[in-house]
């Protein structure tokens, strides 16, 4: 794993700082499932989720999680601080740009 997939996988890189910096022959596009948490907010009514145990904001904020338990065990915990009511937790699917040579 290329040093620039691993600090994209934690979110330490944006979407756009990975096709500035990525040589076009070593683009490639990669399909993630995650789970994010939903919120009932009435400020943002339709794309609100948890995006840390205590703050929340739209899909591009929202704190991963790799599988729904993971997700349901964070809104358990004693840190989980977000008062808005949890809607559901959600699988999403994104299509990511990461940059690196495929491994054969």
């Amino acid at each position: 794993m290329k040093i620039l997939e691993i600090l994209l996988m934690f979110g330490m890189l944006s979407q756009t700082a990975i096709a500035a910096s990525c040589p076009k022959t070593q683009k490639r596009e990669v399909t993630s499932t995650q789970w994010v948490i939903k919120l009932e907010c009435r400020t943002m009514p339709d794309h609100c989720y948890a995006a840390s145990s205590g703050s929340y904001g739209d899909l591009n904020a929202a704190k991963r999680f790799e599988t729904q338990s993971a997700a349901q065990a964070f809104t358990q915990t004693k840190n989980f601080t977000i008062r808005q009511s949890i809607q559901r937790i959600e699988q999403i699917t994104e299509t990511i740009v990461v940059c690196g040579q495929l491994n054969h």
